[in-house]
């Protein structure tokens, strides 16, 4: 997939992942045992149900207020989505991302070509697992309009990363929905 900017540093992260692991064998779904840990819906085609990607990315992202933080919650979901990037599966492993998070990437092709993501997705599980752990969870901030703002360190058994970013809860389930900051940056 065609990737140029550090907005995209995630999406070339789960390919990384995908490289640096070994193979692992698929279940009678085609799903990877990967795969079967992320409880998260897998995105789908049409992507974002046929509407143009500009609508979804100007539209906010819809949060659930949330009134005290909760580092367990908080870490439960980071695991979540680690566990989603470990899928070998491009349908869930996108699936960590909010919509609006997705399509804004799409709204410039110069940024990612939404039509090559969709083949992508249409192929169906790698049979790559990933090899990402969560390292630690820090700095969790509530902002003003519900998301949740936190610094990840992650692993991948070569090197680690310390990542910012804006989690957005989307009908009761931690989706990512902005990069703040990417240690190492691309």
């Amino acid at each position: 997939m065609l990737i140029t900017s550090t907005r995209g540093w995630l999406f070339t992260l789960l390919a990384l992942v995908a490289v640096v692991t070994g193979h692992s064998s698929r279940n009678a779904l085609g799903q990877t045992p990967a795969a079967q840990a992320c409880t998260l819906e897998p995105v789908s085609l049409p992507l974002f149900d046929a509407t143009p990607a500009a609508d979804i990315a100007n539209a906010p992202v819809a949060t659930t207020t949330v009134f005290t933080l909760d580092e367990d919650e908080i870490r439960s979901a980071v695991e979540a989505l680690v566990e989603c990037m470990n899928s070998g599966d491009a349908a869930y492993q996108y699936a960590i991302f909010t919509d609006r998070y997705l399509a804004n990437l799409f709204v410039d092709p110069a940024l990612a070509y939404q039509p090559q993501f969709e083949e992508q997705l249409a192929r169906g599980p790698t049979g790559q697992a990933g090899g990402l752990h969560l390292i630690g969870v820090k700095a969790i901030t509530l902002l003003d309009n519900g998301t949740m703002s936190v610094v990840v360190e992650l692993g991948t058994g070569v090197t680690t990363f310390q990542d910012t970013l804006i989690l957005a809860d989307v009908d009761g389930v931690w989706l990512i929905d902005d990069v703040v900051k990417l240690n190492p940056p691309e």
